[in-house]
């Protein structure tokens, strides 16, 4: 009869190998059994520099796949007629907005892997959602009915635009996976002390499906993904990005009722 019980595994780091404990505990008897898995630190290093050369060589190849679709959208635009609609021109611009946009975010991938520091400035937050809300609607999808709320007040935040922009990109693609029937989702941001040394607060709301509080506690672990969601780095990103600049992440979740994910960033002064 197979007993029941609970594995529990600890991992420790030594010269020369990783080591990892693996208990099983008895519910029935109390016993607890434990196992050794020995694995050369060499060849998980080997694993993680050849992710790191693999990693490089797919952000090579995408920019200049991206190149191209740029180059031909600018092609586009200059060969549209007097005729095209406006509404025609704009999206094309938008579109290959877009497209630089993904670009930069290769080339940034390729930085990163050359321990290259990310370039920072004052980001006016309001701004710069204004500016993705086309990008924040397709990737929202059809079904999904968007919503932005702007402080009236300008809050400027020192960071890397580039991984802001990502950040807001993840928690939307996190807010559709989350209402794959479609729903609600409101990005708001609030800026109730605005000098320096204040902060302002990004919201992204949803109407899906929530997260019991197990799938809460490992929401950022780039393993895990909720239920309907694809296993992934975004919020991990997400994450990392709140604590470089030293700011709070406050995450709200109820099954059945939807998802609040705060940003809580510090503000600098405008330059």
């Amino acid at each position: 009869m197979k007993a029941r019980g609970s594995f529990t595994t600890r991992n420790a780091s030594g010269p020369g190998a990783r080591v990892a404990f693996t208990s099983f505990v008895d519910t029935s008897t109390g016993e607890v059994s434990a196992c050794e898995v020995l694995q050369p630190e060499g060849s998980r290093l080997e694993r993680l520099a050849g992710l790191g050369l693999m990693s490089a060589g797919i952000a090579h190849d995408i920019g200049n796949a991206l190149g191209g679709i740029c180059a031909g959208l600018a092609l586009l635009e200059r060969r549209l007629d007097q005729n095209a609609s406006p509404e025609a021109r704009l999206l094309v611009r938008e579109i290959l907005a877009a497209t630089e946009r993904a670009g930069a975010i290769t080339a940034r991938i390729r930085g990163h892997l050359r321990a290259e520091p990310a370039t920072t400035a004052a980001v006016d937050l309001g701004g710069l959602i204004k500016t993705l809300s086309p990008l924040i609607g397709w990737t929202a999808g059809p079904r999904v009915e968007v919503t932005i709320r702007d402080d009236a007040r300008v809050a400027h935040i020192d960071c890397c635009g580039l991984l802001l922009e990502r950040v807001v990109i993840n928690l939307v693609v996190n807010a559709r996976q989350a209402m794959p029937a479609g729903g609600r989702l409101d990005i708001e941001i609030d800026a109730p002390s605005i000098p320096e040394g204040g902060y302002a607060v990004l919201r992204v709301r949803d109407s899906g499906q929530g997260m019991s509080p197990e799938a809460l506690r490992r929401l950022f672990d780039p393993a895990f993904a909720p239920r309907g969601a694809v296993p992934g780095l975004g919020l991990s990103i997400v994450e990392s990005f709140v604590q470089d600049l030293g700011g709070r992440l406050d995450v709200q979740s109820t099954p059945g009722q939807g998802t609040t994910i705060a940003l809580v960033l510090p503000t600098c002064r405008a330059t």
